[in-house]
């Protein structure tokens, strides 16, 4: 497994997260004052405040995820499932390299809704490196 590629990925990514989440610091401060808008206004404002807090939360998590996969780099445990301690194919880490879990135990937390569509995702990004997708 090339651990220093998936370090580089990680923190890279962990720095996209990182400036995101500045960006969005400086964009919920740069809005309007709602008491000066209209309704209108003030719900498309309210709105796309609802919006950035959301999208801060879900930056926030994954920035949790890539912290702790760069601590399983570092403990010697990262590229293996947390359930079951197989490996994680490396065709999974290269899409996500914070993944914690195999495809099937993600699934499994997911709930099996997502089941299917993570199983087409992992064949068709493998059928891609190896140059059979269309």
């Amino acid at each position: 497994m090339e651990i220093e590629r998936y370090r580089h990925q990680l923190l890279t990514k962990q720095q996209e997260v990182l400036n995101s989440l500045r960006r969005r610091g400086v964009s919920c401060h740069d809005q309007f004052d709602p008491g000066v808008l209209d309704t209108i206004d003030e719900s498309m404002f309210l709105q796309d405040k609802e919006s950035l807090f959301a999208q801060a939360d879900r930056d926030t998590q994954l920035l949790r995820e890539i912290q702790k996969a760069l601590e399983r780099i570092e403990e010697g445990s990262y590229g293996y499932c947390l359930e079951d301690g197989e490996p994680i194919r490396e065709v999974r880490l290269s899409v996500i390299p914070w993944a914690s879990y195999c495809v099937d135990h993600q699934a499994s937390r997911e709930g099996a809704l997502h089941y299917s569509e993570a199983r087409a995702m992992t064949a068709y990004v493998q059928d891609s490196i190896s140059g059979k997708a269309e």
